[in-house]
């Protein structure tokens, strides 16, 4: 972070079920709001889109007009 950053604000300004942010000050001076992904959300999130997939075909075999597959 140290070669990135002039600055950067360990406290976070803002936090959600994906990730947090925080503010930080670029080396030309720029200040920035810094988006940090949150430990391990890249497989829940992966997780979760398996799910929708699931329910997706599922609802399909039950019913085909409800064909949700392509979205």
């Amino acid at each position: 972070i140290e070669d990135l950053f002039m600055a950067f604000d360990d406290e976070a300004v803002a936090t959600a079920s994906i990730a947090s942010v925080h503010r930080a000050k670029l080396n030309d001076g720029r200040e920035v709001a810094l988006k940090i992904q949150h430990r391990g959300i890249d497989s829940i999130i992966a997780q979760d889109l398996d799910n929708i997939v699931y329910l997706a075909e599922s609802m399909y075999e039950q019913e085909p007009k409800f064909d949700f597959r392509g979205i």
